[in-house]
């Protein structure tokens, strides 16, 4: 069958050509991955330990495990993958600015996905605990947690100088950044509701684009979220396009559908992915999480109000839930359902041209047992029958045969 290099059809070409990678045979590039995710318990400035993203960290990068994994994703035909950047060990201990080694690693890993013809996906998440990037103003009264960091300026400042850091860092040591599909500024952007400002049912409140806002009237509460990351992406991909203007920047959400009533995160999607000219973000792609089981694929993703916009979708996570969550109790189950969200995503209206399984080995887990499926299961069942190597055309409802 063909490879992902020479594979020329689509689910949505105009989409596809927004952000069109050209490969050596110059057809276009269908991301197809996995999340490559290993945790620890890392120790934190203040001397305790927190159970994080450890990939990247000095103490614990394997560059002959990075190396073996992606040979492996590579041998099955996928073409990207997707990693996360530690908060705890990213910023310095001894000084403002970045952990030398642990960008050294970093890059490293960037050299092994380019040898072997891979595309990675960054993902950062909040700012680092050391190294200067914590905002020393802290916000108003009227802001607090997860929502200051998007609606309080010296936040957004923060953020913005260390996406620039970290890119100049990386070109410093010559890391090969044009390996990297996209950066994406925030792991499943969202806000709660049970905090400052959105926790307020009256005054008003300015936020960081200046606009001022009634918390007493239910369109201007949903205002402050939609346009505050409007305004947050616009101002953090700055820090991207400054080092390197060709990057691709993106976000990614959660399923709005996906929380329930005891949940207090919010996150409205529609203003955030729509295009510039009617009021959206400058996001080159849009980067949405799926874990279908509980709720229907179809309602799940139209939560996302994508049919608003004209970027190009990647589904940057999806992944089954094991029993209790879900009641997919085998592997065969799980790639039976990962199927039927890869197929019904392929739909024009939802563009999306880009699927990224979560995750390919991650065994470690901070509650002492294991509660999503990975590629791995059951002798590598699921990345074996997911693969491109053997379900090549990624929307062909007919290759479903395939797996049975």
């Amino acid at each position: 069958p063909p490879t992902p290099d020479n594979y020329t059809s689509t689910p949505s070409s105009a989409a596809s050509d927004v952000y069109k990678r050209q490969t050596r045979t110059g057809t276009k590039f269908i991301p197809r991955g996995n999340n490559y995710i290993r945790l620890a318990r890392l120790q934190d400035p203040w001397g305790g330990h927190n159970f994080g993203h450890s990939l990247f960290d000095p103490i614990h990068y394997n560059a002959q495990c990075a190396q073996a994994a992606l040979s492996a994703m590579r041998s099955k035909g996928y073409n990207v993958v997707r990693v996360f950047v530690s908060e705890i060990s990213s910023g310095s201990q001894d000084g403002p600015g970045l952990n030398i080694d642990y960008m050294r690693n970093l890059a490293d890993f960037l050299r092994i996905a380019k040898k072997l013809n891979i595309r990675v996906i960054v993902v950062f998440w909040r700012l680092p605990r050391q190294g200067g990037y914590q905002p020393t103003i802290p916000p108003p009264t009227t802001m607090e947690g997860v929502n200051a960091y998007f609606l309080h300026q010296p936040f957004i400042d923060a953020k913005k100088r260390y996406v620039r850091d970290f890119l100049s860092e990386l070109k410093a040591q010559d890391a090969p950044l044009e390996v990297v599909l996209a950066w994406d500024l925030e792991n499943e952007a969202h806000f709660t509701d049970n905090k400052k400002p959105l926790a307020l049912v009256s005054g008003n409140i300015t936020i960081a684009n200046g606009k001022i806002f009634n918390m007493a009237n239910a369109n201007d509460r949903r205002r402050i979220v939609e346009e505050g990351l409007v305004y947050w992406a616009e101002q953090v991909s700055v820090g991207v396009k400054e080092i390197d203007p060709k990057a691709l920047v993106t976000m990614s959400f959660f399923s709005p559908a996906s929380v329930d009533g005891d949940d207090p995160r919010i996150t409205w999607t529609r203003k955030v992915i729509s295009d510039p000219e009617v009021g959206g973000s400058p996001l080159d792609l849009v980067d949405i999480h799926l874990y279908p089981g509980s709720i229907q694929i179809e309602d799940e993703l139209e939560s996302f109000e994508i049919t608003k916009s004209r970027k190009p979708i990647i589904l940057g996570e999806m992944g089954i839930w094991m029993p209790p969550v879900t009641k997919v109790d085998r592997p065969i189950g799980a790639i039976d359902l990962l199927r039927r969200l890869q197929v019904r995503s392929c739909e024009k209206r939802f563009r999306v041209i880009g699927w990224v399984l979560y995750s390919w080995d991650t065994l470690e887990t901070a509650i002492g047992r294991r509660d999503i499926y990975t590629a791995s299961d059951n002798d590598w069942e699921i990345a074996d029958r997911l693969s491109p190597s053997k379900l090549y055309e990624p929307c062909a409802d007919r290759s479903f045969a395939q797996l049975h």
